[in-house]
Order: C-alpha cells, then structure tokens, then sequence
C-alpha cells in the first residue's frame, strides 16, 4: 500500500519484501513458533480452526516495561474499550483488545481507530530482542483473528514503549498479509518477516 514504507531512525530504509513472494525467511531469528488450533478449540469464543499462532502460552511476558511514554493518548473517548470476544462471526478492535490484555497479557496504554488503521500502544515487558519479536507475534497472532471473522480495519500501527534502549519504537501489520498467511500463502516465517521489515529503531541502533 502506498505511502507503507518505513525508515529507520537514521534514515534507513527498512525494505519490505515484495507482494510477488511470500518473504520466506528461514526461522527468522528462530523466534516464531506455530501453534496449530483444531476445529474443537475457541479462543475467546472465535473458532480457531486452520488458526496458526506465533507465540507461546497466555501471560509469556507479564507486568509492564519501563522506556519510553507511549505516543498515543491513554484515556478519551476516542479509545477502544476492551469486548470480551463472542461467537457471532464478527471480529471487533474491542474484542482485539481483550485478546490482547487477557489471553497475551500485554500491557495496553491506548488503542484508537483512525480511518482504515488500528493504532496500539503498548508497554513492552521484554528484556531482549527475542522477547520484543514474541511480543509482536502475539500482536499478529491476535490481529490475525480480527481479520478472519470480518475484522474492520485494513492496517494496525503499533507504537512500543521500550523496556530496553536498543528495542524497535514502532512497526505495523497489514491485514492482507494476515488474511494470505491464514489461507496458507504465507508461511509463519514470512508473515513475520514481513512485519519485521516495518520496525522502526533510534537513531544508531540497528535493526537485526
């Protein structure tokens, strides 16, 4: 999507791979696990049937991160209360948001709409790269859901407050690459890749 591409915090860009393949990355750093749902399963009332997961069990990283204020507003009455999720086919960023909070235990400081875009903010608990990428697959991993039951928004931008200083500031997801990853385009390594692509760091810190 036009106007989607991002740059470091030097000035470099971060390329994304291209829409041709499926940005396949040989176990993109070795952190992204795949979970496969049967059709028995429910995540919080959505059938996850087919549902890959790229992160491990509910509460990897509890408690908040210490960094950076978060960019976007905490309180207001533009923000998304959390939903807790039903079973009526349809995807909402309130139920995004309780998938988040109460299955991934990330701590949340603000999530608003803005036209076709989700915008999350969020604390960061990790301590290491590795644990900054599992944190990201739970966002992919939960977003993934919203857009399989006719979520409501085309892209989520998130805005990370760092726990540590060589921690990404922000990346996003675009739902066309959730909705081919979850119809088995796209594997789990290029999926993640792909978002991986859109980090954005400090000035000085690079992005492997």
């Amino acid at each position: 999507m036009p106007g989607d591409e991002t740059t470091t915090g030097d000035g470099r860009s971060d390329a994304d791979v291209g829409e041709s393949g499926d940005g396949d990355a040989e176990g993109v750093d070795g952190d992204v696990e795949s979970v496969h749902g049967d059709a028995e399963s429910e995540d919080g009332g959505f059938d996850v049937s087919r549902r890959k997961v790229l992160v491990g069990g509910v509460g990897l990283f509890v408690g908040a991160g210490v960094g950076a204020s978060a960019t976007f507003a905490t309180s207001g009455p533009d923000q998304i209360r959390k939903q807790t999720p039903n079973s009526d086919g349809k995807g909402t960023l309130g139920e995004l948001r309780w998938i988040l909070e109460e299955k991934h235990a990330l701590s949340v400081t603000s999530m608003v709409r803005d036209g076709d875009t989700v915008r999350l903010a969020y604390e960061s608990a990790a301590s290491s790269r590795a644990e900054s990428r599992r944190e990201i697959g739970a966002v992919i991993s939960a977003y993934g859901l919203i857009v399989a039951n006719d979520g409501p928004t085309a892209k989520l931008s998130a805005d990370i407050a760092r726990a540590f200083e060589e921690q990404a500031t922000s990346y996003h997801v675009q739902a066309k690459w959730v909705k081919k990853w979850r119809s088995g385009g796209l594997s789990d390594a290029g999926l993640a890749q792909r978002v991986f692509n859109t980090r954005r760091f400090p000035e000085g810190v690079g992005s492997n």
